[in-house]
C-alpha cells in the first residue's frame, strides 16, 4: 500500500529541516578529526627518543661543538677549496687547451706593407707562433736565444704577432736582421688583437707550437725565463 500524500508531504518538510543540522554535524567531525590526527603528528615529534638515538648525540658531541656555526672546521674548509681549485684549474686547462688546440686565425701586416695570414703557411709544415712585444726586454732575450739554436728549427715556419705599429716591428726586424730568415715572418695585427684575444695573452713573449699536421704541441708563457723558452720551443 502506498503511503497517502498528506504523510509524504510532511517527511519531505522534516528532512529539509534536518539537513542544515546533518551538514554542521559532519564538518565538525571532519573538523575534529583533523584536529586529532594533528595532535598525534606533533606528539610523535615530542616524544623522548630512543636509548640508540641518544647514544649517537652523544658521541657526535665533539663534531657538533666543532660545526654548530654551520660550517666545516677550518682544515676540512682548506681541504674542500683546495680540491676545488685543483678541479677548476683542471677543467680551465682543458677547456683553453680544446680552444687553441689549432692555430689562431691571424691576419697580420708585414714589415714590407704586404699581407700575412695563417692561410698563407705552408702546408703540413710546423709552425711555431710567437706574441711579443719590440720593447720587451724579456723579448730581446728570447730571439738572442732563438736565433742561437736556428738551424734546429728550420723544420718549422716561425710568425712572430704583436700588436704594435709597424715602425716599432721594422726597427725590432732590423735590430736582429731577421732578412736573414725566410722561415721566420714578423709584423702587426694591430688593435684587432684577433691572436691576443684567441689565446688570452696576457705576459710576452708568449710561445705557441703546432706539429705538421696543425695539432697543437705546447704552449710555453713563463717570461721570466725566456731562454728556456727559446730551447724549448
Amino acid at each position: 500500500m502506498m503511503p497517502d500524500k498528506p504523510y509524504l508531504m510532511n517527511r519531505f518538510r522534516f528532512v529539509l529541516r534536518e539537513i542544515p543540522a546533518l551538514l554542521l554535524q559532519a564538518s565538525g567531525l571532519a573538523l575534529m578529526s583533523m584536529m586529532m590526527a594533528s595532535c598525534a603528528q606533533q606528539g610523535a615529534h615530542n616524544e623522548t627518543p630512543e636509548a640508540g638515538t641518544e647514544a649517537v648525540s652523544a658521541s657526535d658531541s665533539h663534531t657538533v661543538s666543532q660545526t654548530d656555526n654551520g660550517l666545516a672546521s677550518a682544515s676540512k674548509r682548506k681541504a674542500i677549496i683546495e680540491e676545488l681549485g685543483k678541479n677548476f684549474q683542471q677543467s680551465q686547462s682543458g677547456k683553453y687547451r680544446k680552444q687553441v688546440s689549432t692555430l689562431a686565425p691571424f691576419k697580420i701586416e708585414l714589415v714590407n706593407g704586404q699581407t700575412f695570414t695563417y692561410q698563407d703557411l705552408p702546408k703540413h709544415k710546423a709552425v711555431t707562433l710567437v706574441y711579443f712585444s719590440p720593447t720587451c726586454q724579456e723579448c730581446e732575450q728570447f730571439m738572442k736565444a732563438m736565433l742561437e739554436r736556428i738551424k734546429s728549427l728550420t723544420d718549422r715556419e716561425i710568425v712572430l704577432v704583436t700588436y704594435e705599429d709597424t715602425a716599432a716591428v721594422k726597427s725590432f726586424y732590423q735590430r736582429f736582421q731577421l732578412q736573414k730568415y725566410p722561415q721566420i715572418r714578423v709584423g702587426t695585427e694591430g688593435y684587432s688583437f684577433i691572436v691576443q684575444k684567441y689565446y688570452k695573452v696576457q705576459h710576452f713573449p708568449f710561445v705557441a707550437s703546432y706539429d705538421r699536421s696543425g695539432q697543437l704541441i705546447h704552449i710555453l708563457t713563463n717570461n721570466t725565463q725566456p731562454r728556456l723558452m727559446a730551447k724549448n720551443m
